[in-house]
């Protein structure tokens, strides 16, 4: 037994003495050349060497160095093996970041997309301006402001397109028009605060999306004509305003010629 254990501990000693372990810290700005040029490889093992170029090297990081003798940092037994390992580390990381970056791209094609049908569920304006347009040039910054925050605003010369011009019976500009699921619901002349144009776009005027919307059919959105609704509301409150004319609470002016007879 005491002969095995003597045994033993002479053949570790030996084997520790063959194989010795070097740790190399990688400087800034090095390459692998540079390393193994610095411990004194020959003209096999850097070539050798220069097959691993195409590996990242970071300031600070380690290299495990193993050499047959404490003399010798480097033989072409261990060159090989590492250089095989790091081939296969090389080629599963290109693998890990070509899926992931397929990830990121599906993601980031699937997102706008599902942003864009929100908003069109939502409003769309459609504002027609002219580069010979005084008001227009003062109302574009605002308008812009307004799209960057997410509003979806088509923004149409109408000296480029003037069959666009037509189609939506645009007179004069700056005009927007609101529309929304493709039906216009509202439009306005000239140049509006910001504040006033994001409730229009909203369609409220406390700035949340108002359930109680006059929408025009896609026939009469065409022509400027009112709907029936429309007309109803109207006279309502033309029949409101003789009422309270005939109160005295306002004065429409409508007894001026009665009053000049009885004179």
């Amino acid at each position: 037994m005491k002969i095995f254990i003597y045994l033993f501990t002479i053949m570790t000693f030996i084997f520790s003495q063959k194989i010795d372990d070097s740790t190399y810290i990688v400087k800034e700005g090095q390459t692998l050349t540079d390393i193994a040029s610095e411990l004194n490889l020959d003209a096999e093992d850097l070539g050798n060497w220069n097959n691993l170029m195409s590996l990242d090297l970071e300031v600070g990081q380690k290299l495990i160095i193993t050499g047959e003798e404490s003399s010798s940092l480097l033989n072409k037994n261990t060159i090989s093996t590492n250089l095989e390992k790091a081939k296969e580390l090389e080629a599963e990381n290109k693998k890990l970041n070509f899926l992931e970056q397929q990830f990121i791209e599906e993601d980031l094609t699937k997102e706008p997309e599902q942003e864009v049908s929100k908003k069109n569920r939502i409003k769309t304006a459609k504002y027609f301006t002219a580069t010979w347009c005084g008001p227009c040039k003062k109302f574009k910054p605002i308008m812009n402001e307004i799209k960057s925050e997410g509003y979806l605003i088509q923004f149409i010369d109408i000296d480029k397109n003037k069959a666009l011009k037509q189609q939506y019976n645009v007179s004069s500009v700056p005009t927007t028009i609101i529309e929304e699921n493709g039906v216009e619901i509202d439009r306005f002349i000239g140049a509006l605060p910001k504040n006033q144009v994001i409730q229009k776009l909203n369609g409220s005027k406390n700035g949340q999306n108002d359930d109680f919307i006059i929408e025009k059919s896609p026939e009469l959105a065409q022509t400027g004509e009112l709907t029936t609704t429309q007309y109803i509301i109207a006279f309502a409150f033309l029949l409101l305003a003789f009422a309270l004319d005939e109160a005295g609470v306002i004065d429409l002016g409508l007894d001026t010629e009665t009053d000049s007879d009885s004179k």
